[in-house]
């Protein structure tokens, strides 16, 4: 009977060669793999680095506003800085007394932590003393001067283009940006009041700002103000956001020369030309 013993199905089958034998997970397919330099996802575009955001948010507007519509707050902080901002204004060959000097406020959205005051003394046709003080806020920062002109003469040189204005302007904004990240282009229209732009009143862009933005990662402002005396301001600043040069354009340096009429075009021929030949082959008549 052990001749008769029955024999696993699985054995006969491979014993007979009609199961291939298992691979084991170990082997390694022999699939060609794909060129991981051909697969590699491409990362993520860095993000574009300036000085300011590139949407604007706050309004470009600047109000400049007489003593009486300062509030008493601001009185009161402008009482309390009267001896600093005297010290500081004869540091730059500003007399400044209490006698004779008048001021108003800037009202710069951009710049909530400081109160700016452009201090004005009249003393005849032609003999005008300016210039702007900042004053922090919040104890960030220290009381600055900014220069405009001293007896109807601008100091060293005109005080939008000014080294000590672009300075003194980099130092406020450094002391600003503790408060907050301010708005591109209301900064540059508030640079334009601080120096020495605009009277009493609002002081408004005309037309939108431009933002040009540099391959450092630097950027270029452009506007144009409602100022009668000043036609349009350019503002670099480079990737950090630091003001390195401003340029402005007076309304006098714009030349307009109308068009004549066609009927008014007054024109020769030129010599030896086959309008001249003709002009005097042909007499004039009698």
């Amino acid at each position: 009977m052990d001749c008769f013993r029955i024999v696993p199905l699985g054995l006969l089958l491979a014993a007979t060669g009609l199961v291939a034998p298992m691979q084991s997970q170990s082997v390694p397919s022999q699939q060609p793999q794909p060129d991981a330099s051909v697969w590699r996802p491409i990362p993520p575009a860095a993000p574009l680095h300036t000085p300011f955001p590139i949407k604007a948010r706050l309004p470009y507007t600047v109000e400049i506003l007489p003593a009486t519509a300062v509030s008493p707050q601001d009185r009161q902080l402008e009482s309390n800085e009267e001896n600093s901002i005297r010290e500081r204004a004869g540091m730059r060959l500003m007399d400044f007394t209490p006698n004779g000097w008048s001021y108003s406020q800037i009202a710069c959205p951009a710049f909530p932590g400081h109160l700016f005051l452009r201090f004005m003394r009249t003393e005849g046709k032609g003999d005008v003393s300016a210039f702007t003080a900042s004053i922090p806020r919040f104890g960030q920062g220290k009381d600055r001067i900014i220069p405009i002109q001293r007896r109807g003469y601008s100091l060293f040189s005109p005080a939008p283009v000014n080294a000590m204005t672009i300075a003194s302007f980099n130092h406020i904004l450094a002391e600003e940006r503790t408060s907050g990240e301010p708005d591109w282009a209301a900064i540059a229209v508030c640079y334009a009041a601080l120096a020495g732009t605009g009277s009493e009143g609002t002081l408004t862009p005309m037309g939108a700002p431009i933002l040009n933005l540099q391959a450092d990662g630097g950027a270029t402002i452009v506007i144009a103000t409602t100022d009668s005396n000043v036609k349009d301001w350019t503002m670099t600043f480079d990737r950090n956001g630091v003001l390195k040069k401003a340029t402005h354009t007076g309304v006098a340096d714009y030349t307009f020369h109308p068009v004549p009429k066609a009927g008014q075009a007054q024109w020769q021929p030129v010599a030896g030309s086959y309008a001249s030949n003709a002009a005097k082959a042909v007499p004039p008549p009698q």
